[in-house]
């Protein structure tokens, strides 16, 4: 229903032919109404916010609230022509702003959804004091004395840690920040998710396209509750990503040695970055590699270091996280070979098998498209995003983010929609189905 208001009143106003000065002080005074409205809603989020284990039903129906009008506005936007600049500028202020204050409101709530941020740092509070998390588990009697709330609060104490170098190091700068509680870490991928909107826009508007599609990202209520309640490290790996894909555009050294090297950091926050590599390394082109592997050989260095030598705990750290959390592939093998009597190991190698030729096939696609100029960068990304998070494990909520800048930069404008098939019109279609679809993995947890 509101959706459907907002068309009519942006049809109304096309249709009488008012001039693009008056639609764009329509639409920056719309902006500052969702700004309160949704301010005033992440309000009564943080009032109804969950503790860990605490019933969530009436915080999970508020959020689906904010999906609801943030979808209607994103439409409306992307219905809207690009305004004058001085329009431009104040609604982009607008947006910025309200990313920011969104997500300031929710930071020093407690986690209420995910333990994940207490294993940050947890790794952290241990690697301070000299121990390597690749080596020793949390439930290790040897961290008897260093037993404490973060301790208590630690999920997965019986595995050592899963998360690649440049992860741990973030963890640290937030452990310094506040060693006993997680605002200080929040408060980090609070900065990188806001780095995201700036890098994002800068990327619309050097493509030609209109900087307020922004909004797709800057107030998506998945990544705002996801990074400034919850603290996931994801939004560490987003920033590195669109930065690398945004300076990946320049030829000069500078620019192709700072996308690599922004590459690798995010390689050394999650591995899937490394897909990326396929489509922004260009031909006889040695900076951008040789930037990206320097930066995460010399991630790796000191943790090989503190692990005494022993590679293959600290390279192969993420391997058996598919056995944690199977991915929908072989979550379906184990029911069939369940119902079959077969064992889940050999479902699991049967799963691993299947996993790969789906990747390998969709990696050789990708690149044979892009070669061709078939798809662009952004597309490429997205397709290759999206397999690399989705194959190897569960996809859980906070990985879709991931997906949204790339969406913002694909997406067309709705007023073109009758124009034909593009992959940018499907990008709208992934953008309601992925959030929408993601959020509802947390229904067998409602409480």
């Amino acid at each position: 229903m509101l959706y459907s208001l907002l068309v009519k009143m942006q049809n109304w106003r096309i249709e009488k032919g008012r001039p693009r000065l008056e639609q764009g002080w329509h639409i920056t005074l719309m902006l500052g109404v969702l700004l309160l409205l949704f301010s005033l809603l992440y309000q009564f989020l943080a009032l109804v916010a969950p503790p860990l284990d605490g019933p969530n039903k009436l915080f999970f129906l508020i959020w689906v609230l904010c999906f609801l009008c943030y979808f209607a506005f994103c439409a409306y936007i992307l219905m809207s022509t690009r305004p004058p600049s001085r329009w431009l500028w104040l609604q982009l202020g607008i947006i910025f702003l309200g990313a920011t204050v969104f997500r300031v409101q929710l930071l020093p709530l407690p986690l209420g959804l995910s333990r994940d941020a207490w294993r940050y740092l947890w790794d952290a509070h241990i690697l301070l004091h000299g121990y390597s998390p690749y080596l020793y588990a949390p439930n290790n009697p040897i961290f008897a004395p260093l037993h404490g709330s973060i301790y208590t609060n630690t999920p997965y104490r019986e595995f050592p840690t899963k998360y690649p170098p440049g992860a741990e190091l973030f963890y640290i700068l937030g452990y310094l920040l506040s060693p006993k509680n997680l605002v200080g870490l929040k408060g980090l991928f609070v900065l990188c998710d806001l780095l995201t909107c700036v890098a994002l826009a800068i990327l619309l508007a050097c493509r030609g396209l209109d900087p307020r599609q922004v909004i797709v990202y800057a107030w998506c209520p998945l990544p705002i509750v996801e990074f400034s309640i919850q603290g996931h490290v994801d939004a560490l790996v987003i920033a590195c990503t669109v930065i690398a894909v945004f300076c990946s555009r320049g030829s000069s050294r500078t620019a192709r040695i700072t996308s690599g090297v922004f590459l690798g950091l995010a390689i050394l926050a999650k591995l899937y970055p490394a897909l990326l590599l396929l489509v922004l390394v260009r031909r006889r082109d040695w900076n951008l590699p040789a930037a990206c592997a320097l930066t995460v050989v010399l991630g790796y260095l000191p943790f090989l270091w503190l692990s005494h030598g022993q590679i293959a705990a600290v390279v192969l750290s993420f391997s058996g996280q598919d056995t944690l959390h199977p991915s929908f592939i072989q979550n379906g093998l184990l029911l069939l070979g369940h119902s079959m009597q077969l064992a889940p190991t050999t479902m699991l190698v049967v799963g691993r098998v299947i996993e790969g030729a789906i990747g390998v096939s969709t990696v050789l696609f990708v690149k044979r498209q892009f070669s061709r100029k078939h798809i662009s960068i952004e597309g490429a990304v997205l397709v290759l995003i999206g397999i690399g998070s989705c194959l190897y494990s569960y996809v859980f909520p906070w990985y879709i983010p991931a997906l949204l800048p790339w969406i913002a930069v694909l997406i067309a404008p709705l007023r073109r929609i009758s124009q034909g098939f593009s992959i940018k019109k499907l990008a709208i279609v992934v953008v309601c189905l992925s959030t929408y679809a993601v959020i509802l993995t947390y229904l067998p947890d409602l409480r």
